[in-house]
């Protein structure tokens, strides 16, 4: 024990610490017999090493044997340091590989130096999957720990808090208070890019446009082809908020091009119904055929190709392009069941343009794809719009106007 008292007394306490807050102990119940309640929290604090006979007890009492055998610890570090670097690069396989080897000696590095580092790859880890238990208890106990947190440590901690709020929860006002408290002890591509993200839901396009320029920056001097197309389709996606199709397409076809660099075919395909999109929404139908593929895959801002013939179709009034692709429809999906009785309706032509005639399946897609998909949201709200206007019922043109 004698190398654990000439260890860093902030390792000592976060080594218990992390341990006593895994085990939901309390500090009164790991300090019963061994000290005073109060002593134990200099402990943890940092602020003191206890001795040996001490250590010895507290560490009886969380069952565990401090490890500190330097070849380990050289190669978990590296480990870790891959870890990171292939997640920046959005290598999710080998990220996800390299995170189970570090996993399978988590035993080892609960009880060695490097504990919150291993809890810091863990938070990152599970940062925007389904699995949000573990990903709060992680950051709970991280929380509990800043303090005896280097700047390094920290930046990942609020980084990947703030990501998962931007993503997970579209809380922006909680991601952006994260990110900007991570932005106090580094920076990153990734961290400019969710600012931008951020300003992007909260319709600040010229506050997101910078972000988006920032993050490039960073992506560029990496190399990181992949991030580098992702920030161009936010650029794209911002322009066309703003109804700037023509610009949104240049930073298209610029992600275009370093998509095919990276061998992303089906992330091509991504960024080309985007260009589909724009085209249907500059009525250049024809165009924007060209552009649909058989990619089926819809997120926030992505269309399914079987979606894009149909409005193509419904729009451009080609009959035979909108039966083709309803004939597409996942009957599975509860919204494409609803698209289909859509495309079943009666239509109508007005001065506003081309609009369903039933107010109630209109409602009914405005409401259901209010947070599946914001194409198909505007979509349905400029066609319920159309229905409201053509009827004269200015009153609910803008109410809807104001949502």
């Amino acid at each position: 024990m004698s190398a654990m008292t000439k260890s860093n007394a902030q390792m000592l306490g976060s080594v218990i610490k992390l341990n006593r807050l895994s085990q939901n102990m309390s500090q009164k119940a790991l300090a019963e017999g061994i000290c005073v309640s109060s002593y134990l929290s200099r402990i943890e604090k940092g602020e003191i090493i206890p001795s040996e006979e001490v250590i010895n007890d507290l560490f009886k009492a969380l069952d565990m044997t401090y490890y500190d055998d330097p070849e380990f610890l050289v190669q978990q570090e590296a480990l870790m340091r891959t870890f990171l670097e292939e997640l920046n690069f959005n290598a999710f396989d080998q990220s996800r590989a390299i995170y189970q080897e570090i996993e399978s000696q988590a035993q080892k590095l609960m009880s060695s130096p490097l504990i919150i580092d291993y809890y810091v790859i863990k938070l990152a880890y599970y940062c925007t999957t389904r699995d949000d238990e573990t990903f709060d208890q992680t950051y709970a106990l991280l929380s509990e720990m800043e303090t005896l947190m280097t700047n390094h440590q920290r930046f990942h901690l609020h980084l990947y808090y703030g990501i998962d709020r931007a993503k997970v929860t579209a809380n922006a006002e909680e991601a952006f208070f994260s990110l900007y408290h991570a932005k106090d002890f580094g920076e990153s591509g990734h961290l400019y890019f969710w600012l931008g993200c951020c300003y992007f839901k909260l319709d600040n396009h010229l506050k997101a446009i910078a972000q988006f320029e920032k993050a490039l920056r960073f992506y560029v001097d990496e190399g990181n082809l992949i991030s580098i197309a992702g920030a161009y389709e936010m650029m794209g996606l911002t322009y066309y908020k703003d109804k700037h199709y023509f610009d949104g397409f240049s930073f298209f076809e610029k992600g275009i091009k370093f998509l095919d660099k990276a061998g992303r075919k089906e992330h091509v395909k991504v960024f080309n119904h985007h260009l589909a999109w724009g085209y249907i929404q500059l009525k250049r139908y024809e165009e924007a055929l060209h552009y649909v593929s058989d990619l089926e895959i819809v997120s926030d801002e992505v269309m399914k190709g079987s979606w894009l013939k149909a409005f193509i179709g419904f729009l451009g009034k080609d009959k035979v392009i909108e039966t083709e692709g309803v004939n597409q429809f996942d009957l599975t999906d509860p919204i494409d069941q609803k698209l289909k009785v859509f495309f079943s309706e009666v239509r109508k032509e007005s001065k506003y343009g081309l609009y369903v005639d039933n107010e109630a399946i209109l409602i009914d897609l405005y409401t259901a794809t209010t947070l599946y998909n914001v194409e198909l949201h505007r979509f349905f709200k400029s066609i319920l719009l159309r229905y409201y206007q053509d009827k004269r019922r200015y009153k609910e043109a803008f109410q809807l106007l104001d949502k």
